[in-house]
């Protein structure tokens, strides 16, 4: 499962998509999981979350949704 913490306006910290991934794991089991140790080592995988979101954007420019990374 990947969800991205990209979002058109703003960007979600790690606690956010915590929350949000233990509430899509509950409907998609039907029960509530223990999910923070599985979520934390989840989370160090993904790449740098700046990095995905703006890269090589200029200084007060935030790349727009949708943008494809160079």
């Amino acid at each position: 499962m990947h969800l991205s913490t990209c979002t058109t306006d703003t960007m979600m910290h790690s606690g956010m998509q915590e929350g949000r991934m233990t509430g899509l794991l509950r409907e998609l089991t039907g029960r509530v999981a223990r999910t923070n140790a599985a979520l934390a080592v989840y989370l160090r995988r993904q790449p740098d979350h700046a990095d995905r979101c703006h890269a090589q954007a200029p200084d007060g420019w935030a790349r727009p949704a949708g943008t494809p990374l160079p």
